[in-house]
């Protein structure tokens, strides 16, 4: 999660700063022409894997996610993530709405703030597999 915020809010500042906007409008759609390519490359078992799970009813897949929900909380370390993320959301505060409404940052220095949060999620997650997961 963290590298994808910080990665594209590199290429916001390095493209913003370089190309007008309207050829920032590019990046987007050769990312898109990518995953449309790189989906048309899988190969046919993957869809046939699934095609079982697939033809059911949404009620069974529905029944089905939530019994595997329910095992995978069964899991001490999984719990621990999971709370571990809640905690950190609900606790760690977000100035972008505020600093958008009062202040009229230009885009170089918004996209410098969202590297920065990314960052310190990518810290937290990185302190969290080092010094607190089992």
């Amino acid at each position: 999660m963290a590298f994808g915020g910080i990665l594209p809010n590199l290429f916001a500042i390095i493209f913003s700063t370089r190309l007008d906007l309207k050829h920032c409008y590019i990046v987007p759609c050769i990312i898109g022409f990518l995953i449309f390519i790189a989906s048309s490359l899988l190969s046919a078992e993957a869809d046939k894997e699934d095609e079982e799970f697939l033809s059911w009813s949404l009620s069974k897949r529905i029944g089905f996610q939530s019994r595997a929900f329910r095992q995978a909380l069964k899991l001490k370390p999984l719990v621990r993530t999971l709370l571990f993320f809640l905690l950190f959301l609900a606790i760690t505060p977000s100035f972008k709405d505020y600093l958008d409404y009062f202040y009229n940052f230009n885009a170089d220095l918004d996209a410098y703030i969202e590297i920065i949060v990314f960052a310190s999620v990518l810290v937290a997650t990185i302190v969290y597999s080092i010094f607190l997961e089992d």
